[in-house]
């Protein structure tokens, strides 16, 4: 698709038929849809083909016979906005096979886009300030990653690569990868051999990144009941935050437990020795605690 004059950035009126010419407008629709996988489901192709639709519609020169159309395709717009949040206005200049990937929050306010481009979720693109008129020119096979922002009179150069949550405001020229705030160049062939597509044979696989996660998933799991010591019985005391403090000697640590009411911590010798291999758990019942809490109280 020949792109606008690169002098040019605002809008154009949207009077005539932006469309390409060298294909008819039923070929230009399944042109559109293939280019979405023939996924009649797919939202980014019914935002197109409104698009060629609205332009189509101004053939008709005759004011009373276009305005039921123009009419329809205006419920038709403010409907895919609501929907599925893709604002593609008629009067932006597209090119063929456009695919908007994942739909939502998408506003295109292009002067023109060419051939090849793909755009995906969360992409503005647009006018730098309110009062502007200076919209951006994407060129052709351009890709566009999500939630990037193009915004200005600058042009983005062929064969172009935005970055996800990329700003630019500059030009771009062609064949150039930016990603980041503020944007810096990149080798695209270079980023995406950083991230190598997993196989099979390696999908569950051990890997310095996750290592750790696997080895913690495979281990058993911890128990926190413990034998008391044969010298000493370490009761809770009341806390407010839910807590239990480890008893002397022991790493400390947070757990959410239903503290007992407030008794102090002693060391019963005769009470111990007698239960040397009682566990706090289950299969103690209150029972066996209790002669401590007694006589701990009469001592003290």
């Amino acid at each position: 698709m020949k792109l606008a004059d690169a002098s040019r950035h605002d809008l154009p009126r949207g009077d005539h038929d932006h469309n390409p010419r060298d294909i008819s407008l039923l070929a230009l629709i399944r042109e559109d849809l293939r280019t979405h996988d023939d996924n009649l489901l797919a939202p980014g192709f019914w935002a197109v083909c409104l698009h060629r639709l609205g332009n189509a519609r101004m053939n008709v020169r005759v004011g009373a016979l276009r305005a039921p159309l123009s009419a329809a395709y205006q419920a038709a717009f403010h409907g895919v906005i609501a929907l599925w949040g893709i604002d593609l206005p008629y009067n932006v200049q597209v090119g063929r096979r456009l695919r908007i990937e994942h739909h939502g929050c998408l506003m295109i306010g292009a002067r023109s886009i060419g051939d090849d481009v793909t755009i995906r979720h969360s992409v503005t693109i647009g006018l730098q300030q309110r009062g502007g008129s200076a919209f951006p020119v994407i060129g052709n096979r351009v890709e566009i990653g999500p939630g990037a922002c193009i915004v200005g009179g600058i042009r983005v150069g062929d064969d172009a690569y935005i970055g996800p949550n990329t700003v630019v405001a500059r030009h771009v020229p062609a064949g150039t990868a930016l990603i980041g705030i503020p944007p810096r160049k990149v080798e695209l062939e270079k980023l995406r051999a950083a991230a190598p597509a997993p196989n099979a044979a390696s999908v569950g696989a051990p890997t310095p990144a996750n290592a750790g996660i696997m080895n913690a998933s495979a281990a058993p799991a911890l128990s926190f009941v413990s034998p008391l010591p044969s010298s000493r019985v370490a009761l809770p005391t009341a806390d407010p935050t839910g807590t239990l403090a480890a008893p002397d000697g022991q790493a400390s640590s947070t757990l959410p437990v239903t503290t007992l009411p407030s008794v102090r911590a002693t060391s019963v010798e005769s009470a111990a020795s007698d239960r040397s291999d009682a566990h706090v758990g289950s299969a103690t019942s209150i029972s066996s605690i209790m002669p401590a809490v007694i006589v701990g109280a009469a001592r003290s």
